[in-house]
This record gives structure tokens, C-alpha cells and sequence, in this order.
């Protein structure tokens, strides 16, 4: 016999609207808490709520004994299984956002792979643990914000090459005379030198 309630909940309720009332419900929370500490009992270890056939996951997805406790869970809630998975990423985002997107380090790359319904902002949700794969490259470097003012850079660059000083250089800018160059002068000549080799 099919179930009416069931179907209505997955075909009439929009996802978003549904899962924001279903993570705030009590008996739901506690639900949740209790089979997550009956899964923690069968692994010992780190436990992430996903089904997916990457190989980043093989250590931490549910395996088929575990699953039964999340099947038993969704047939008392007459919910998915995404729906319990999409909570686990709600408590660690805050965001009601279907899947997020999966990151891992193959190779010398970190390889992002994103859904469908992914936007922006999912990424920029994971950003920093993106970046800490990044840091464990040996030959990883922080880009550096290019310059506020590059046509002072380059204009001094261009003085140098042909031979000038970089004290004669400072004189032009003091006076409003380096060619190529339309701003203001109001750096020190202690400052201009900086500027000119933290970019260059």
C-alpha cells in the first residue's frame, strides 16, 4: 500500500522549505543524535553521511550495516536518506543546500567537483578547508594581491632598466616628472623602495 503522506512529502513540498521546519524539530534532532552514537558504535572513527562512489570517502561512508540504522530512521520520519545526509551538512554549514561540492588532493592538484544545484557560495562555504590541502604542497606559495598603484611599479621599472637610480627615480616622482605616471606623490623615499620590491 502506498503511502500518501510519503508521496506527498516528496513530490508536493519543495526540499528547503520542508528540511528548514524537519532539522528544528526536537524529536527529530534527538533521533538523530542517537543513531549517530549506534553508528559511532560499529566504526570507530571519523563518519561522514554520504553515499558516493569516490575514493575519498571509502574510509568514512556508512557501510551496509550502518545503513539499515539510517533506512530505520527515514521510514520513521517517512523521509530520504539525502535528507538525513543533507542535516549532517546543515550542522556543519548552517545551510540548507542540497549536496556540497567534494574536494580532495590527486596528485599535484586539488581536484573540485560540484552538483548540479551548486552555486558559488558552496564553495566559498568549504573554501578554507580547500585551502589548507593547498598548504600541504611543498611548492605552495600565497598569491599576492597585485598592486594598488601598478603603473607606479612599472614606471619605475622602466627607469631602472635604463640604467637610472632608484634615488634619481624618487627625485621625478618627488617632482611629478615620471613619465607614464599620473598619481600622487606622497610616499617617503623609504616607502617608495619598499612598495617598488614587495612587488617586484
Amino acid at each position: 500500500m502506498v503511502n500518501k503522506r510519503a508521496v506527498h512529502i516528496e513530490k508536493e513540498i519543495p526540499d528547503h522549505w520542508f528540511r528548514s521546519y524537519l532539522y528544528e524539530d526536537p524529536i527529530f534532532v534527538l533521533t538523530y543524535k542517537r543513531m549517530i552514537e549506534k553508528l559511532k558504535g560499529i566504526r570507530n572513527g571519523r563518519l561522514t553521511l554520504i553515499e558516493s562512489d569516490d575514493p575519498m570517502f571509502d574510509d568514512t561512508k556508512p557501510t551496509p550495516d550502518m545503513l539499515k540504522f539510517i533506512d530505520i530512521m527515514a521510514k520513521k520520519f517517512l523521509i530520504s536518506r539525502d535528507d538525513i545526509y543533507c542535516y549532517e551538512m546543515y550542522l556543519n554549514t548552517g545551510f540548507l543546500t542540497g549536496r556540497l561540492p567534494v574536494y580532495y588532493k590527486d596528485g599535484e592538484q586539488v581536484v573540485i567537483r560540484i552538483y548540479p544545484e551548486n552555486r558559488i557560495q558552496d564553495i566559498q562555504n568549504v573554501w578554507a578547508d580547500i585551502q589548507g590541502i593547498q598548504k600541504d604542497f611543498p611548492d605552495y606559495t600565497q598569491r599576492v594581491k597585485p598592486p594598488e598603484n601598478p603603473s607606479l611599479i612599472y614606471a619605475i621599472y622602466s627607469y631602472l632598466r635604463n640604467g637610472n637610480t632608484m634615488k634619481d627615480i624618487y627625485r621625478l616622482y618627488e617632482n611629478n616628472d615620471l613619465k607614464n605616471y599620473t598619481g600622487n606623490n606622497k610616499l617617503s623615499e623609504e616607502e617608495f623602495k619598499r612598495y617598488y620590491n614587495k612587488f617586484r
